[in-house]
């Protein structure tokens, strides 16, 4: 599974969360990626890149967090699903 995280609030995202509490009740993947963006977010150009090489728009809530704390964060949805 890969995802990307980005800030972009003109783009239709799934949260995070949501994603990782559906993938235990199915199968969870057996490895993932996130891309969490650097401050300022990612360039248009960067997000097209990632999706065309298959990441999946995601959101990790209505608040915008740091760098470190979106990696934290991100780490904690897919371990509570045992990853």
């Amino acid at each position: 599974a890969k995802y990307i995280a980005a800030v972009q609030t003109d783009v239709n995202r799934r949260q995070l969360s949501v994603i990782s509490c559906q993938s235990s009740v199915v199968s969870p993947p057996s490895s993932f990626t996130i891309l969490i963006g650097p401050e300022g977010d990612f360039t248009d150009e960067e997000v097209t890149e990632a999706v065309n090489n298959g990441y999946v728009r995601v959101s990790l809530g209505q608040n915008i967090l740091r760098t470190e704390t979106a990696a934290i964060y991100s780490l904690v949805c897919f371990n509570s699903i045992g990853m």
